[in-house]
């Protein structure tokens, strides 16, 4: 891993997952990292480009698979980058693809990183709804955050 994130996960207060409406890959990070109690004092998560209210069905599905409390499923709203006001410097903000490391407010970008870094490969999780392959994306998530929560140990 590289040492700037591994350094950015210690030191941080806040991990923010971002991806383009904050219904589907963000918001699973979100919301399984609350039913995880992920160590970090603040977990957020936001959209880009879409605005939605909600969590998709398909994203509220696999939390149920994962025995994710129906109430944390169901208080989740939706919410855009610019709905947020954190320090950015004592924060670590994850992404899912290149795009979303483009579109992210420019203060967030030096503390930013594709979501599979913490896994060590530099790729993109893509948006599901396009090629329907929702469980391969939520795996890959929970694999992450699940290594985020081993990593601040």
């Amino acid at each position: 891993m590289d040492p700037t994130l591994a350094a950015a996960i210690q030191d941080s207060t806040t991990v923010m997952f971002v991806c383009s409406g904050n219904a589907i890959r963000s918001a699973f990070a979100d919301v399984y990292s609350q039913h995880i109690q992920l160590r970090f004092p603040t977990v957020l998560s936001s959209g880009t480009i879409y605005q939605n209210k909600t969590l998709f069905p398909e994203t509220a599905q696999a939390l149920k698979q994962r025995s994710v409390d129906k109430a944390l499923i169901s208080k989740f709203r939706s919410s855009m980058c610019a709905d947020h006001s954190f320090d950015p410097k004592t924060a670590v903000i994850f992404v899912m693809t290149n795009t979303h490391l483009r579109d992210i407010p420019a203060e967030w970008k030096p503390r930013s990183y594709l979501l599979l870094e913490v896994l060590g490969r530099k790729q993109e999780i893509q948006d599901p709804s396009f090629e329907g392959n929702y469980e391969s994306a939520f795996a890959e998530i929970q694999q992450c955050v699940d290594r985020l929560q081993e990593l601040r140990k």
